[in-house]
């Protein structure tokens, strides 16, 4: 319908293998916006992950790779505009002062103050494996004790124990408590660690983070989280 001319493969994960089926499923459907770009189009593939990478090497067309100087987990997204800005033939001076412009954010993540000083980091619109570990990575810069919401993540299919693990091991190295709202995962989210707790209960989530944070620090919403959590906060 929309006809594109510039296509942007920004990342390929397990996320929703189970609607999928498969890994394969995922590349390929992906992989079609490339496909459908004119002889003239330009495709770009961030140098980060790894089928995006083996997708530029399939590529034939006018292709980019970005992203490979990027500095900090989420930077490529940067460096993947800056790529497109050239493209669509914007100056060097137009694309710095843009990015200047940006402040100090991160891709799905709005940063606001809570009650008694609490920094809330809220990327509580979606989560996918990768996107969970670079925001784990974002709270990670912020003073004070640091603090995870998120529930299990879904539609991952067979990969579901994989991926768990993975973001386990951040959470134990970044986080100094992590709630998680659903049971699915949560023994292989703990991993045996008591940073790791469970609760479904708002006033009870809000009463821990507090504990913990005792009026400073950060606390990352990730995922389908209950909204009175980010209003008790």
């Amino acid at each position: 319908i929309a006809k594109p001319t510039h296509g942007v493969l920004t990342g390929i994960n397990e996320q929703h293998m189970a609607t999928f089926g498969s890994q394969e499923n995922i590349i390929n459907t992906k992989y079609e916006l490339v496909e459908s770009l004119p002889a003239e189009g330009m495709a770009f593939f961030n140098s980060k992950n790894k089928y995006c990478r083996e997708l530029y090497e399939k590529t034939k067309g006018k292709k980019v790779l970005y992203g490979e100087s990027a500095a900090f987990p989420g930077g490529e997204n940067i460096l993947g505009a800056v790529a497109v800005a050239k493209e669509l033939g914007m100056t060097e001076e137009e694309i710095a002062k843009a990015v200047r412009e940006i402040g100090n954010t991160f891709p799905g993540v709005e940063v606001t103050k809570g009650k008694d000083g609490i920094t809330i980091l809220n990327a509580m619109y979606s989560a996918n494996p990768d996107g969970v570990i670079a925001n784990l990575e974002y709270l990670r810069t912020f003073p004070g004790k640091k603090v995870l919401v998120m529930p299990c993540l879904i539609e991952l299919g067979p990969f579901a124990g994989e991926v768990h693990k993975r973001i386990a091991k951040k959470v134990i190295q970044v986080c100094d408590l992590a709630i998680i709202t659903t049971g699915e995962y949560f023994e292989t989210l703990s991993q045996g660690s008591d940073k790791v707790v469970f609760s479904e209960d708002p006033q009870d989530i809000v009463e821990k983070i507090k504990n913990t944070t005792q009026g400073s620090g950060a606390v990352l919403l990730e995922g389908r989280v209950p909204l009175s959590i980010l209003t008790l906060l």
